[in-house]
Parts: C-alpha cells; sequence; structure tokens
C-alpha cells in the first residue's frame, strides 16, 4: 500500500458525485491495486491512480493496457448491473 494524504482524500471526496464511505476510499486510494465505481448507466465515477495508468494509452497511437479486455470488461458491467451486485 501506498501513503495516503488525508487531505487529498477529503478533497477527491467532496468532488464525488454518489456517496463513498471514507474507508473504503482511503482503501483504494492506498492500494497497489487498480479499482473504479461505475454508476448504473456505465459511467466511470472513481478510478484510483492504478486504474488511471491501465486508461492510459501504452505508447502513442496504441491503445491502453485494457483495450484488448473491452468486450469483457462490457459483458461484466452488464452482469453487475442484472445481478445488483458488487
Amino acid at each position: 500500500m501506498s501513503r495516503v494524504v488525508m487531505e487529498n482524500i477529503i478533497a477527491k471526496l467532496n468532488l464525488l458525485e454518489i456517496a463513498i464511505p471514507l474507508e473504503v476510499l482511503i482503501a483504494w486510494e492506498a492500494s497497489d491495486e487498480a479499482w473504479c465505481l461505475k454508476d448504473a448507466h456505465k459511467g466511470l465515477v472513481y478510478a484510483n491512480a492504478r486504474y488511471g495508468l491501465l486508461l492510459k494509452p501504452i505508447k502513442e497511437g496504441k491503445p491502453s493496457a485494457l483495450a484488448p479486455f473491452k468486450l469483457f470488461i462490457i459483458a461484466h458491467d452488464q452482469r453487475v448491473i442484472k445481478e445488483r451486485k458488487k
């Protein structure tokens, strides 16, 4: 886990459109794993820095690291919404 600056977490929490418990946001921000939260319309609400790295193109003109998994991500999002599970 990386070091988390509490002031930055609180500022980020205040910018979010939906309520996320502070403890969860702290854990996601400090995690070395990629985390994101989407709304019911599959819109990105939150992504930690590690997830943000996966969204960036690998090189100029190249797709992101997640691009090959696009269909799996869409299917997963649809299943989560259908089953109403995390």
